[in-house]
């Protein structure tokens, strides 16, 4: 009820409505502070909502709050654990912790629900990359460029990889 009074709505289901706008917009225009506060004042409402627990997970990440982010992703999981943002908040967790394997298996996880969501081919190649399995990794950002021709992550990945390959004027185009 001090949110509803606080933010002048009328009810509930206005209020998340309203709030839920105000994490999305601030998520991007990357204002992950102004996200967060908007973000704490759902979970008031509603702690409970997958979203907003994995809204929190993503917030926290990109503050650079680990131990927060893994809480939240977790909760989300918990609620949800067929989405694939969810699953791909979870592996960028799993990769700052350098525990690629358990990324893998939740990006293998969301591709299979997904397999148009290009940040799972990304984050996947990037996690056989760190383990040295570049073949596979190579195959993963060739999968993302083929969704999108123009994505910047896909194309430095695999630049990358061919300039590892000595393959320089190929990295380079």
């Amino acid at each position: 009820k001090n949110i509803l009074k606080e933010f002048n709505y009328s009810d509930k289901t206005e209020a998340l409505r309203e709030l839920k706008k105000l994490v999305v917009a601030n998520i991007n225009k990357n204002d992950f502070i102004a996200a967060q506060y908007y973000n704490n004042k759902l979970l008031l409402i509603n702690s409970e909502s997958y979203e907003s627990n994995r809204d929190k997970a993503f917030i926290s990440y990109n503050l650079h709050d680990l131990t927060t982010s893994e809480e939240f992703i977790n909760k989300a999981l918990q609620i949800n654990n067929k989405e694939v943002f969810g699953l791909n908040i979870y592996s960028l967790i799993q990769i700052s912790y350098n525990n690629y394997e358990n990324a893998i298996i939740a990006l293998r996880k969301a591709i299979k629900i997904d397999r148009k969501y290009i940040d799972s081919y990304n984050n996947l190649g990037t996690c056989l990359f760190k383990i040295e399995k570049i073949a596979e990794a190579f195959n993963n950002f060739k999968k993302a460029y083929k969704l999108n021709k123009n994505n910047t992550n896909t194309l430095i990945n695999i630049g990358n990889i061919l300039s590892l390959n000595d393959k320089y004027t190929q990295a380079i185009n």
